[in-house]
């Protein structure tokens, strides 16, 4: 799968969102305040390069975390009363 290295305030928000990731927990992953997460999906500060492919591969990871996770079967143990 490609990385993509462009995207738009809103495509980085949308991500991060689907991620299930705050500003502040993204920031915390990637290395930069909080602020500077709000800052690019406000279209103050141009998104980076590096900020774009550190989202990319944390979404990635994310959904491949997902899809390994083992379904858990309901427990068929009887209550015992006594």
């Amino acid at each position: 799968m490609a990385i993509m290295t462009t995207v738009t305030p809103e495509e980085f928000k949308r991500q991060r969102e689907a991620a299930g990731l705050t500003q502040a927990a993204l920031a915390g992953m990637i290395g930069v305040h909080p602020v500077t997460i709000a800052r690019w999906e406000t279209e103050m500060r141009r998104i980076p390069e590096m900020g774009a492919r550190l989202l990319a591969l944390i979404v990635e990871q994310k959904r491949a975390g997902e899809q390994k996770r083992p379904r858990r079967a309901k427990s068929s143990k009887s209550k015992r009363k006594g």
